[in-house]
């Protein structure tokens, strides 16, 4: 019960945020905020995005929000491998995850 509230308070603090960033932020402020998500658990960023596309925020600000949100969480993730795992498995998770990041974040050279 109190994990689906903490999540349910999350989402709707996401929604607020999302809300903020796009009507003061413009576009800088959604992905300056996608990738400052990508540090914690992206999931109630991406759905808040989803309620808002096409309504708050363009489709493609979305898009492009995600995958930034993506890229910010894998490269986290990586760096924790690399700082918890034993040497040479963090040093090659580092940089698996690292590769996934920049890869994931290449389609934005031709959107944005």
């Amino acid at each position: 019960m109190f994990a689906a509230l903490l999540f349910g308070g999350i989402f709707i603090a996401m929604l607020v945020l999302t809300r903020l960033a796009v009507v003061h932020l413009g576009r800088g402020g959604v992905f300056g905020l996608a990738a400052l998500m990508g540090l914690s658990d992206i999931d109630p960023f991406v759905l808040s995005l989803t309620q808002s596309a096409g309504t708050i925020a363009p489709f493609s600000m979305a898009a492009s929000a995600i995958v930034i949100a993506a890229a910010s969480n894998y490269l986290v993730k990586g760096c924790y491998a690399f700082g918890f795992a034993d040497r040479k498995t963090g040093v090659q998770m580092f940089w698996l995850l690292l590769g996934f990041s920049i890869l994931g974040c290449m389609p934005l050279l031709w959107t944005l």
